[in-house]
């Protein structure tokens, strides 16, 4: 009480009583809140007109653009709308926590770089943002959102980019654009107009495994997603995952996951 009452003896009558201490002239609060967990790759990078922040359980690679960013527990990852991103699947975790929002401009409060780190306050923000999301009281969850961001304005760290190679960006869109058709290594070379050894080699030196590992990943990751998901058929998740034969892409998925089609479905949906 003796802090309280030296703070109001500190306060003078103001001058004018119609003009006081404004808010930073964009500041507007996030809107449409959306919290929800992810321990799976989508199929395909994405971008949309959403805030987006990632927070990694455990290391993991994100492709922002082209450029893949290496991310650790502790981390934030803060996208704007319009950028295109995707979880590398060659990354040791996939668990992590998504925050998405809308806002009519870009707020003040978010900062510049792409990448930050919090300490103790940051925390508590957060556990307080989940509090208010899970009983439901958006208004009290977009102030501590707010808050957040002002944990973080004076910790993040400049992004450290490591450029792949443009070969191995056009080899990537080349593949997200043809997952239907099982796209295999003289396919794509042939279309990037190199031999099929150099692409090989050089895929593999980037990103950490062939591409034929990597595409059937990539149908792994669809298939999965739209076994828990969706409402679609085996038959019409094995052709999006370029398979003729359901019987084929259900050895495939057995195979990688120990379990059918219909037993995964029934488990995770």
């Amino acid at each position: 009480m003796d802090t309280l009452k030296k703070q109001i003896d500190m306060l003078r009558e103001p001058m004018d009583f119609f003009s006081g201490k404004r808010l930073p002239k964009n500041f507007v609060l996030p809107d449409n809140i959306l919290i929800f967990h992810h321990d799976f790759t989508v199929a395909n990078p994405l971008s949309h007109q959403r805030f987006t922040l990632v927070m990694p359980n455990g290391e993991m690679s994100y492709l922002l653009d082209d450029s893949p960013i290496a991310l650790k527990e502790g981390d934030v990852l803060i996208i704007p709308p319009g950028q295109m991103r995707y979880l590398m699947p060659n990354s040791p975790c996939y668990s992590r926590l998504f925050i998405t929002f809308e806002t009519p401009s870009v707020p003040e409060y978010i900062p510049e770089n792409n990448l930050g780190h919090f300490g103790e306050n940051s925390v508590v923000f957060l556990k307080n943002i989940l509090d208010f999301y899970l009983a439901g009281k958006t208004l009290w969850c977009a102030f501590e959102l707010v808050k957040f961001f002002y944990s973080l304005k004076n910790v993040t760290l400049p992004v450290k980019k490591e450029s792949i190679s443009p070969l191995v960006a056009k080899t990537l869109s080349y593949i997200h654009r043809h997952l239907e058709k099982i796209p295999d290594n003289e396919t794509i070379a042939r279309h990037l107009n190199i031999s099929a050894s150099h692409l090989r080699m050089v895929f593999r030196r980037e990103v950490g495994m062939s591409i034929g590992s990597y595409v059937a990943e990539q149908h792994l990751n669809i298939a999965k997603y739209h076994l828990r998901n969706r409402s679609m058929s085996i038959s019409e998740i094995a052709e999006k995952c370029g398979y003729g034969s359901i019987y084929a892409f259900s050895a495939f998925f057995k195979k990688k996951t120990g379990l059918s089609p219909n037993k995964y479905r029934f488990l995770f949906r």
